[in-house]
């Protein structure tokens, strides 16, 4: 069963991301509504990926970052 755990979308709507169940797995998926582009990463750990989806929200509220480096973050 898939489903949605937490969503987040900047003021503008310019960039969203999604926090998810997948199976036994936990995504987190963000979206560039400028430019169209989705990525979505798989996590086997629901602790590393909520680490990963604080702390890119935490880029959003302070406005840090472009797409591309939230992208190239998701992915390390």
């Amino acid at each position: 069963m898939n489903y949605t755990i937490a969503s987040l979308r900047t003021h503008g709507g310019e960039f969203e991301m999604d926090f998810g169940k997948d199976g036994n797995k936990y995504s987190i998926s963000i979206h560039d509504r400028q430019s169209g582009v989705i990525r979505t990463r798989l996590f086997q750990n629901v602790n590393e990926a909520a680490w990963k989806f604080s702390e890119l929200a935490k880029w959003c509220c302070t406005g840090s970052y472009s797409f591309e480096d939230r992208r190239k973050f998701l992915f390390e």
